[in-house]
């Protein structure tokens, strides 16, 4: 009899262990407690917008960039660079996100590097969640580079020649390099190092040796960074210099250049006069330009000097009607020849003056908020370049043609003021239709003779276009980013960054795009937002598209949308497993409610579980009797929903045989007991269930014990293995901790049994 009394008793133990060690003090407290998690991943520090320190921009140290370094930002995600040239008050901003805390400005990246010029930086982080932080203190940087302008005096001085030229940014030393012809070498010709000023014109006094009284000299200068490097020599322009020679002629006077009068220096080419003297036997004449070297155009083959009337000469440089173009500045160099008594040549003082086409400003065109409208800015065309010559041409002008998308135009005209850059602006009426506004410019030069320019090539801001290479994550953990209420991580919408955006409009739909939920504006400098919402909840997928916004409130089409998602915590999946795939039978009153009828038709899952065949059949061990015991015992299958799939019983269901199956089994064991379940396709979502998974609990008749069996596999919107090997079983209750490795990229979190 106590034999009896004792079997009936462990049995009773077993089957109620099945409901209090697995599920129900498991699930206990679900919307109240919080699990204890451990060996949660390392979260990124709270971005607080502080300015990045210690930037520092590399000075003439690189002939072909600018580094720049600076300080880390806790919690930033990457950061934005900008940039403004010496001549310019007005910072540009890089196209692209850097990320980590140096870049390499290349001379031929975007936007490119201008040599001679110096430049300033400044820096700021940005998180993508919170916004832009502030900018750090400005840096200045610049290319080393050859130096500009390079001039040797000719027929100046008996004893030296005066060499002199740009001084560039930044710049250590200088060398001189002095040579017979035009071919240099760095061991050959070097002459001497000078130290840098500071800015403004560098000379360096070049002393005659014997044999270079009168002779034709060519020069160049190299610079030299702090850190040891030399610009190219081969890349320096040289200059020409000789001495005076006692005897030599005087300089040419009245030299003069056409400027302006031609835009074709093939059809026109460009010509000199000036006054003759009768004690010149003959002339060299040498053209250059900034950055090229002089060279020599007469005498040259055939040309001939033409006599106006024997006053004045007139040369004209057919040479260069095949390399002279609009927009550069070039300098004729006129020297005077005679002879000697010993028909040795001497050269007198040359005399030098400019000459340039008459050619068009390059513009820009920009948007501008205040006021609202379009900006074209140009530089002055050569000619117009120098105060000197704006006064003496104030009859030239410049003509702004205005075009709208209806055909319909206008003109402007702007006379040469004293300044180095034009800007002109064009309003922008919202209030009207687009193609009655002037969105397309062109740009026409006037010089005093009424000859023009060709208009240049009309140039617009477009509308923008749909922003392209829209990304939604789906069921992506990214490090910084903390869960809803829910336990729902924002979702990540990407996209490629396109120019002329002021802003972004992100619209969030429902799956089906039958509904709007939601609306976000974001900058039009950033690529990413990461939106996160406490209505998102586990299994609900969202639709997401994208509309640019430039300054003008000119919006492009939305983007076709994409479907994404955001990953769960940990905590969360065991929740939700426990609930829907793990043994739901023993917690019906505790499943979420948003899931209780997501799937199926007149089926109500809470009361379906709590009526169910199994959860009959572990009640059954409160029996009385042992026969009624012993019915408890052995296997019992219960059908369940697969996903997609309709659930049996249900209207309209499929075949039986579709679903997956829980498999029950329960047994002594000498003087305790076991409970086995077995799991196939298991789940009442779609989103989340039991792909594979075996569950065996082995206790004593105290209700300890251990809880056995391979790690359950989870399919669905979240993938992921839990393990129960450090899970054991005290007084029916679990202890230990679940291993979750999620799929999602947070990798192996421990989550504790106890709530």
């Amino acid at each position: 009899m106590k034999t009896r009394h004792m079997m009936t008793f462990l049995l009773i133990l077993v089957l109620l262990l099945t409901a209090s060690c697995d599920m129900d003090h498991f699930l206990s407290g679900f919307d109240q407690q919080t699990p204890v998690i451990e060996d949660e991943p390392v979260q990124k520090p709270v971005f607080d917008k502080s300015a990045p320190e210690y930037l520092v921009a590399s000075k003439a140290l690189y002939t072909d960039s600018i580094v720049l370094s600076w300080g880390e930002v806790e919690g930033a995600d990457y950061y934005e660079i900008s940039r403004k040239a010496s001549d310019s008050d007005v910072f540009e901003t890089f196209p692209f996100d850097i990320i980590g805390t140096s870049y390499v400005d290349w001379e031929a990246s975007y936007p490119s590097l201008v040599a001679g010029t110096r430049y300033t930086y400044r820096v700021r982080a940005c998180s993508k969640a919170l916004g832009f932080g502030d900018y750090s203190p400005e840096a200045a940087g610049s290319l080393l580079c050859p130096p500009s302008a390079l001039d040797a005096a000719k027929g100046k001085n008996a004893e030296k020649i005066m060499l002199s030229w740009k001084a560039d940014p930044d710049v250590d030393s200088y060398k001189i390099y002095r040579s017979r012809d035009l071919i240099f070498s760095s061991s050959d010709s070097f002459v001497a190092e000078v130290r840098s000023s500071s800015s403004g014109i560098q000379k360096y006094s070049y002393l005659i040796k014997d044999g270079e009284s009168g002779v034709n000299l060519y020069f160049k200068v190299t610079a030299v960074g702090r850190n040891g490097c030399e610009t190219d020599l081969d890349e320096s322009s040289s200059a020409i210099g000789y001495s005076l020679v006692y005897g030599a002629p005087s300089v040419p006077e009245n030299l003069a250049v056409t400027q302006g009068e031609s835009i074709n220096a093939q059809a026109s080419p460009l010509s000199l006069t000036w006054d003759q003297d009768p004690a010149v036997s003959s002339y060299e004449i040498y053209r250059s330009a900034p950055g090229v070297s002089e060279q020599m155009v007469f005498p040259y083959g055939a040309d001939k000097l033409e006599d106006l009337d024997g006053q004045k000469w007139r040369f004209t440089d057919k040479r260069g009607s095949r390399s002279i173009k609009e927009g550069v500045r070039y300098t004729y160099t006129v020297i005077p020849l005679t002879k000697d008594d010993s028909d040795s040549i001497l050269k007198g003082e040359p005399a030098s003056a400019d000459g340039y086409l008459l050619s068009n400003p390059v513009p820009v065109l920009s948007l501008s908020s205040q006021p609202l409208g379009f900006k074209l800015t140009f530089s002055q065309s050569v000619g117009l370049d120098f105060s000197a010559d704006r006064a003496s041409h104030s009859d030239w002008y410049y003509t702004i043609v205005c075009k709208a998308g209806n055909s319909s135009s206008k003109e402007e005209t702007i006379s040469p003021e004293d300044k180095d850059v034009i800007e002109f602006f064009s309003p922008f009426d919202p209030s009207l239709p687009e193609d009655e506004q002037y969105t397309m410019f062109s740009v026409q030069l006037t010089n005093g003779d009424g000859m023009k320019t060709a208009l240049s090539d009309a140039i617009s801001v477009k509308a923008p276009c749909a922003p392209e290479g829209l990304s939604v994550s789906s069921n992506r953990f990214f490090s910084g980013l903390t869960a809803n209420l829910e336990g729902v991580f924002p979702i990540r919408i990407s996209w490629s960054k396109s120019e002329g955006v002021d802003h972004y409009v992100i619209e969030r739909w429902n799956e089906d795009g039958s509904s709007k939920l939601d609306s976000v504006t974001v900058p039009g400098n950033v690529g990413s937002y990461d939106d996160s919402f406490q209505s998102a909840v586990p299994g609900q997928k969202y639709s997401y598209r994208i509309q640019a916004v430039d300054l003008l409130g000119r919006s492009s089409v939305f983007s076709d949308p994409v479907i994404g998602y955001g990953a769960i915590t940990a905590k969360t999946l065991v929740r939700l497993w426990t609930c829907l795939a793990f043994k739901p039978w023993e917690n019906a009153d505790k499943l979420p409610t948003q899931f209780s009828n997501d799937f199926f038709d007149g089926i109500d899952l809470a009361s379906y579980w709590r009526d169910g065949s199994i959860n009959s059949r572990v009640k059954k061990g409160n029996g009385s009797s042992l026969n009624e015991q012993m019915e408890a015992l052995g296997e019992e299958k219960q059908t369940c929903h697969e996903a997609h799939g309709a659930h049996a019983g249900a209207v309209g269901s499929a075949s039986i045989s579709d679903f997956g199956f829980c498999s029950y089994y329960a047994k002594t064991e000498g003087i305790g007991g076991f409970i086995s379940f077995t799991y196939e396709d298991f789940g009442e979502s779609s989103f989340l269930y039991s792909e594979k998974g075996y569950f065996e609990m082995h206790v004593n008749t105290s209700g300890t014990g251990t809880a056995q069996g391979l790690s359950f596999t989870i399919s669905g919107m979240y993938p992921a293995v839990i393990g129960n090997e450090s899970i054991r079983v005290e007084n029916k209750a679990f202890v230990g901790n679940y291993s979750v490795k999620m799929a999602d990229g947070q990798g192996t979190v421990s989550v504790s049994s106890s709530l």
